[in-house]
């Protein structure tokens, strides 16, 4: 996959959008920054389709230590 940066300015903050730089095994990533903050979001996919009539969905946080000043 090709990768892709975009770059906004709104009221003076700057967002960045990092479209396939990480999560390189993923069927597509992006990585969000704006300020000191950074968000990563990977979506993996298969080609078969789901003969299920609900879709499985897993959420993965990890806040570390660092991030809440707790060292």
């Amino acid at each position: 996959m090709e990768e892709q940066i975009i770059e906004i300015n709104v009221n003076s903050l700057e967002e960045k959008y990092e479209f396939n730089k990480v999560a390189k095994q993923a069927s597509g990533a992006v990585m969000y920054r704006q300020g000191k903050a950074v968000l990563i979001a990977a979506v993996a996919m298969d080609e078969k389709a789901v003969d299920e009539d609900f879709l499985p969905l897993t959420v993965q946080y990890m806040e570390k230590a660092y991030a809440a000043a707790k060292i």
